[in-house]
């Protein structure tokens, strides 16, 4: 049986955190985003992750945002030019 990390859940999405990668499991539904429910899931390397920041949210909630290394999102650079 594999052991599971801390699970940080918010809308739309729950985000696992194991020892060696980060885990985001988006939620499937009629109310869901359909680029969330074509993506289902992604595991992120810690190595890819470059930093986390937390930020306050509406009513009380907080934002996360996890910024990828430089290089380790090929999207991200074929967006750029």
């Amino acid at each position: 049986m594999a052991r599971m990390g801390d699970v940080l859940a918010g809308f739309h999405a729950a985000w696992e955190f194991e020892s060696d990668s980060v885990l985001i499991r988006f939620e499937r539904g009629i109310r869901t985003p359909k680029l969330f429910q074509a993506l289902g899931e992604r595991r992120i390397p810690l190595e890819a992750i470059a930093g986390v920041t937390l930020t306050p949210g509406k009513r009380g909630t907080v934002v996360l945002h996890a910024v990828p290394r430089a290089g380790a999102d090929p999207l991200m650079e074929a967006a750029a030019g």
